[in-house]
C-alpha cells in the first residue's frame, strides 16, 4: 500500500475503521502495526514509502489532508547489533512473531537481553533488544535473498530457530519455544506469515558456541545414509535429529560407531541435525529423497 499524502500519518488512526485488519509493517524494515497484540513500533506512515498490510476482510482508508507545506520525512535507522552474531540482510519477504508480555514471566530474559531467530544453517535472520521483559514484543525474520549466493535468511518451511545472548555476561542461550495454533504459520516462516509465541522458557545452562569445532553432513541430498566429518575431534559431542515439524528423531552421543547416521526408515523430507560439544556446535539441514 502506498502512502497517498504529503505528510506522516498516524497508522492508527489510518486503519481505525477497518475491524479486520492483522497487520501493517515495512518492507525490508522491522517496524510493525500489529493490533491484536498492541504493538506498535510502526507509530506513523512516511511520503514516498509504501507498506504491507494484511487483512482478512476489504476495507477502505481514507488519507487525511495535507498540503505540500507540512511536508514531513522520517529517517528509519536500523537498530545497532549488540550481538556477536551476523548484521541481517533486510529482504522485502519477512515473517512476523509476536512475544505476548505473559510468556516472559519466570522465563529468564532479562532487560538487555537479545533475542535472535536463526534459520538451520546458524545464521541470524532476525534480532531484537529486549527493553521491557513486562511489554508484548514482535520480532521480525527476514526471507533469503535468492539473487545472492549464500543463505542469508530463511526458505518457507523452515523452522524458526531461538536463542538469546545477554551481553553483560557474554552468555548465549539456547530458547526453547512453543507456539500458539490459533495463527497459522506456528513456528515455520511464510512469506508474510505470523506466529504468536505460546511458551518459552531459556535452558537451564548458557551455550556458547565453540567457533573451534565445524562440521561438513554429506551425500547431501541422499537416501537416508549421511556421514559427519568434523574439523576436530571431540570427546563430547552429541547429535540430536528433528523433523521439520520439531519432533525429536534421534539423539545419540558422536562416536565412531555414530558418523554415519542413518535415516533410510523415515519418509522423505527435510530433517535437522544438531551437535553440541561442551557448548553449541551447529545445525545442519538435510534431506531424504
Amino acid at each position: 500500500m502506498p502512502v497517498l499524502s504529503y505528510c506522516a500519518v498516524d497508522v492508527g488512526s489510518l486503519f481505525s475503521g477497518i475491524s479486520s485488519l492483522q497487520i501493517v509493517k515495512e518492507v525490508a524494515g522491522t517496524n510493525l502495526y500489529w493490533p491484536a497484540y498492541n504493538i506498535n513500533t510502526l507509530v506513523s506512515l512516511s511520503p514516498g514509502k509504501a507498506y504491507v498490510v494484511a487483512a482478512a476482510d476489504a476495507g477502505t482508508i481514507a488519507f487525511p489532508q495535507c498540503s505540500k507545506s507540512s511536508v514531513t520525512t522520517k529517517q528509519a535507522s536500523k537498530p545497532v547489533n549488540h550481538s556477536p552474531w551476523n548484521d541481517l540482510h533486510y529482504t522485502a519477504s519477512s515473517h512476523a512473531i509476536a512475544f505476548p508480555a505473559a510468556t516472559f514471566l519466570n522465563s529468564g530474559i532479562l532487560p538487555g537481553d537479545v533475542l535472535g531467530v536463526f534459520i538451520p544453517e546458524g545464521v541470524c535472520a532476525g534480532r531484537l533488544e529486549i527493553t521491557n521483559p513486562n511489554s508484548t514484543i514482535a520480532i521480525t525474520a527476514f526471507a533469503n535473498d535468492e539473487i545472492t549466493a549464500e543463505n542469508d535468511g530463511f526458505k518457507n518451511g523452515e523452522p524458526l530457530q531461538f536463542n538469546v545472548y545477554r551481553p553483560e555476561t557474554d552468555q548465549e542461550f539456547e530458547l526453547e519455544v512453543s507456539f500458539n495454533p490459533a495463527l497459522p504459520n506456528m513456528g515455520f516462516f511464510a512469506a508474510h506469515g505470523l506466529s504468536a509465541v505460546q511458551s518459552l522458557k531459556l535452558q537451564a545452562t548458557g551455550i556458547s558456541e565453540n567457533p573451534e569445532i565445524t562440521f561438513e553432513v554429506y551425500p547431501n541430498p541422499s537416501h537416508g545414509v549421511f556421514k559427519i566429518s568434523l574439523s576436530s575431534k571431540s570427546q563430547n559431542l552429541r547429535i540430536q535429529i528433528t523433523d521439520i515439524r520439531g519432533s525429536i528423531i534421534k539423539e545419540l552421543q558422536f562416536g565412531a560407531s555414530h558418523s554415519q547416521i542413518d535415516l533410510s526408515g523415515n519418509p522423505k523430507g527435510v530433517y535437522f541435525l544438531k551437535l553440541y560439544d561442551d557448548g553449541f556446535v551447529g545445525m545442519k539441514k538435510v534431506v531424504v529423497e
